[in-house]
């Protein structure tokens, strides 16, 4: 094809984006957005630290930022909500023992897990839908976020020892996620309503749903392998 349209940003090559309409989001250190047809920057957000690509839904920028889950209008970056995502398990188990009596400092407790947690309180790529955000966290937990207000609906233990997480992702009546175990994971109450078990790996790709069934490859010394499942 021939290029209609040229304009410089000071961004990196690898930096993440998203487009609706004539508004270009794109992730680079900080989110910032501008009109796609000139250039011009509408809007910036600063942020601790986004690895992953924003995601645009309901005229609302979606991104995570180190441990976060934020939104922010897409018309002028206005802030809607922000979630803390990390150690959910963690300050959960600080707040019961706290409460029993056992742990004068719930927030030093929460801390130290934190520490002690692989991968630090970061967060994977975000799967979003009309009424709900996705997001896996530093302690492998399945977290569904209301996509109006970022409260907690429900989460989910994904148990794993893989370097990494695939993102979820969500098609039709459940969201699916790869770790050591590939689970379809129902949107509505969170119940693993099917898995499967893989092959020792180093790390699990996002699922890929086709005709209703889940593949997923598995990196290993010298080779793909693929596995498939079907949720009743």
């Amino acid at each position: 094809g021939n290029l209609r349209r040229k304009f410089s940003l000071n961004i990196d090559w690898h930096d993440k984006f998203a487009i609706a309409g004539d508004t270009l989001v794109i992730g680079s250190g900080a989110i910032y957005a501008v009109d796609r047809t000139t250039g011009r920057q509408q809007w910036t957000r600063e942020t601790r630290r986004s690895l992953y690509s924003p995601v645009i839904a309901n005229e609302t920028v979606y991104f995570s930022d180190l441990g976060h889950v934020r939104a922010v209008t897409l018309r002028s970056g206005e802030d809607r909500w922000t979630t803390d995502t990390s150690n959910i398990a963690s300050r959960s188990m600080a707040s019961q023992l706290s409460a029993a009596g056992n742990v004068k400092n719930s927030i030093g407790f929460t801390q130290l897990r934190s520490r002690r947690s692989s991968g630090g309180p970061l967060t994977s790529q975000l799967a979003v839908t009309d009424e709900r955000v996705y997001v896996l966290n530093n302690e492998h937990h399945l977290i569904a976020l209301t996509a109006d207000t970022g409260e907690i609906a429900w989460t989910t233990a994904i148990d794993t020892n893989r370097r990494g997480l695939g993102a979820p992702v969500v098609v039709g009546e459940h969201v699916y996620v790869s770790g050591n175990i590939v689970r379809a994971v129902s949107i509505e109450d969170g119940v693993v309503e099917a898995s499967i078990s893989l092959p020792v790996g180093e790390e699990a790709s996002p699922p890929v749903i086709v005709d209703g069934i889940a593949f997923v490859s598995i990196r290993g010394s010298d080779a793909y392998f693929f596995a498939a499942l079907t949720p009743n």
